[in-house]
């Protein structure tokens, strides 16, 4: 492949120190640095990224955002401004070996193979963070070899010929694509704002004709979370279940569709009950639950009196119970929030996050069935032929004896299990 312009995408929030490790080992490629543009995205930041930019490397050109746009948009404005054939799409906090992007060219074979994922490795390059990825039949990406330090790696890293590994999506951390096939395709789903889009826009690209291979020659080196590690856990839980899903109603032929969305929507409730840990037996129906017929009111009672009534009654345990939802109220009503009913539950953050997030797939509905027109009408091949390189579709993204039970029934009883065992027809 004759050597032709590159344009490498950086988003960046507060990463100045990370750019100052990446941007060398670009500049430092086994690429000629006239074929090289290097666009970064700075997402809002507040360590002085631009300025630094701007001075030390005036060779890269800044888009400042005012604020953190997450990681889909930036991208796409960027790759519409691009003047290079192929986008490099890089991570801030990598670094890359100086063949890298001569592998992952050599990588792209056919007419229709325009997108290569990297393989990427920890920062001491112990560890495996990507080596192709799967696809749950819920949406999700799941990486099987993530933090596998076992792992046969006689490929990783060779020069030599190997055969061509096809995957079902490049990590949007390293990745290489044609600018055109990108654009063709809609880009990154500028709705997920992060997480899985990179997943979304595999199985997008595989839809529309094209192919997404893995470069084993290739490696860069991750500083894992690096920024995202700056967000609370259950913030990034909404975005990668909601995702999920909105990646499963888009991308599926009708038919499969009917079949697996109940189930993934059945399935993200049922991780979110176990996760609570709220008890269950507290909410079946029992006629000895309902509250006894009050002999005196007790309305312009005193909050003493009720106290030590709570107490002398019922016990120290469950007067303290008594006291925290009180709290709890009080702090809530302070918040500006409803204040739970009498025998509410505390709910954690982290549990919560699936109910955020099936509301909004509930809110996003609409937009999702347009986007899921165009894209069924863009599809150039079945699911028979895409399903096969999920990798993992039955891989469950839960653990629990409860959980596993409940997939195995969902899987077993609405057919999923013969959506996904079918013979991989295309050449």
């Amino acid at each position: 492949m004759k050597s032709e312009k590159i344009s490498f995408i950086v988003v960046s929030a507060d990463g100045k120190d990370y750019l100052a490790v990446l941007l060398p080992s670009i500049f430092q490629l086994d690429y000629p640095d006239s074929l090289i543009e290097v666009v970064v995205v700075d997402n809002g930041s507040s360590d002085g990224t631009v300025e630094w930019l701007e001075k030390e490397w005036p060779l890269v050109r800044v888009i400042a955002n005012s604020e953190n746009e997450g990681f889909a948009r930036p991208n796409n404005v960027a790759a519409r401004s691009a003047t290079g054939k192929w986008l490099c799409l890089v991570n801030n906090d990598m670094k890359l070996e100086k063949n890298w992007l001569r592998e992952m060219l050599g990588a792209l074979e056919g007419e229709k193979c325009l997108c290569a994922g990297s393989v990427i490795l920890d920062w001491e390059g112990k560890k495996i963070d990507f080596d192709g990825g799967a696809i749950a039949f819920t949406g999700h990406g799941p990486q099987p070899n993530h933090g596998d330090t076992t792992k046969k790696k006689e490929k990783i890293g060779k020069n030599e010929k190997i055969e061509k590994v096809e995957i079902p999506f490049a990590c949007g951390g390293a990745m290489l694509i044609d600018k055109n096939a990108f654009l063709e395709v809609g880009g990154f789903d500028e709705s997920y704002f992060a997480y899985y889009e990179d997943v979304d826009l595999g199985w997008r690209l595989w839809l529309y004709g094209y192919e997404v291979v893995l470069a084993p020659g290739a490696i860069a080196y991750h500083r894992h979370n690096a920024t995202s590690k700056k967000a609370p856990a259950y913030q990034k839980k909404v975005l990668m279940e909601r995702n999920a899903l909105f990646s499963a109603i888009k991308n599926y032929e009708e038919e499969n569709l009917l079949r697996i969305l109940p189930a993934a929507l059945l399935l993200a409730n049922k991780r979110m009950c176990q996760e609570s840990q709220v008890e269950k037996k507290d909410f079946i129906f029992s006629l000895s639950g309902l509250p006894k017929k009050k002999e005196i009111s007790e309305k312009n009672e005193i909050p003493w009196a009720k106290a030590w009534r709570s107490l002398y009654r019922k016990g120290l345990s469950s007067f303290l119970k008594k006291v925290a939802v009180a709290l709890a109220t009080k702090v809530l009503k302070r918040w500006g929030r409803p204040p739970f009913a009498e025998g509410g539950v505390l709910v954690d953050r982290s549990a919560y996050a699936t109910a955020i997030a099936l509301e909004e797939v509930a809110d996003h509905l609409d937009e999702l069935l347009a986007k899921r027109a165009v894209i069924q009408k863009c599809r150039r091949r079945p699911d028979s032929e895409v399903l096969p390189l999920f990798l993992e579709p039955l891989r469950a993204i839960d653990g629990n004896p409860s959980y596993l039970k409940a997939q195995k029934a969902f899987l077993s009883s609405w057919g999923i299990e013969r959506v996904f065992d079918i013979p991989k027809l295309r050449p």
